[in-house]
């Protein structure tokens, strides 16, 4: 819709809105590896970011469970 219509001010906030919210989870360390690894994936590859970081993601928590323990609990 904004890039359509950059005058849509609806449309504008709704995308703020969602960057912002999107921004916190992304900053948290239990995804920032996921993150990190995503790069490549991405600028290589062409994977579209947040699908690159989905599927890191679990892989990521797996391997670090065993030194994290309960600390993500």
């Amino acid at each position: 819709m904004v890039l359509r219509d950059p005058t849509n001010l609806e449309a504008r906030g709704a995308m703020q809105l969602g960057r912002t919210s999107r921004a916190r989870p992304s900053k948290t360390p239990c995804s920032a590896p996921a993150h990190a690894a995503a790069n490549p994936l991405t600028a290589h590859y062409g994977i579209t970011h947040g699908v690159a970081i989905g599927i890191l993601l679990p892989h990521v928590i797996r391997f670090n469970a065993a030194a994290v323990g309960r600390a993500l609990q």
